[in-house]
């Protein structure tokens, strides 16, 4: 019975064009006495098919590829006419970031030579960060059944997907 759940599209489909192996057609023959809106999906799949095959083959005029692939030709001309174009953009933002990196090391390089290494405090006081103490927050009841809750919510998502990888439609043709 769990498998009801695998008559999706995709399984109709490669029913329909006749893919699966005959177990397989089988198995979904069953299902479908089972599940009567999964006929009609079946049957709305044949009718789409039915149209499909009725549908006129039309044959391309003569000449039809040359004309593709002269106008492929054209717009890769084109096209790298237009990256030409616009590497001056790629070229000037390069260039002002380069300028900047270059004069921050100049600037920093004249410094050093001109006033020579700056004069530091030999003791330097740090001050003192605040202590904070969170068994308050981690022993309040609303911490504790929120994480129970969280934790459980986080267990029951990861084995739904746990059991929706293990009874995936493929396994249908095990």
């Amino acid at each position: 019975m769990a498998q009801e759940n695998f008559l999706n599209d995709d399984l109709l489909w490669d029913y329909a064009d006749g893919l699966l192996s005959e177990e397989q057609r089988m198995q979904v023959d069953a299902l479908l006495c089972l599940q009567p809106e999964a006929q009609l999906r079946l049957d709305a799949i044949l009718a789409e098919m039915r149209a499909l095959k009725a549908l006129p083959l039309g044959k391309p005029d003569a000449g039809f590829a040359d004309r593709v692939m002269a106008a492929w030709v054209g717009e890769q001309a084109l096209g790298r006419v237009q990256k030409r174009g616009n590497d001056w953009i790629v070229w000037s933002v390069s260039l002002v970031f380069s300028l900047v990196v270059l004069f921050t090391i100049f600037s920093m390089l004249y410094s050093l030579i001109a006033y020579g290494s700056p004069e530091l405090p030999e003791t330097v006081s740090v001050p003192e960060l605040p202590q904070y103490d969170p068994t308050g927050v981690l022993t309040h009841p609303l911490f504790r059944y929120g994480s129970l809750l969280l934790m459980s919510v986080l267990f029951l998502r990861l084995l739904d997907k746990f059991l929706y990888r293990k009874m995936k439609p493929g396994a249908l043709r095990a």
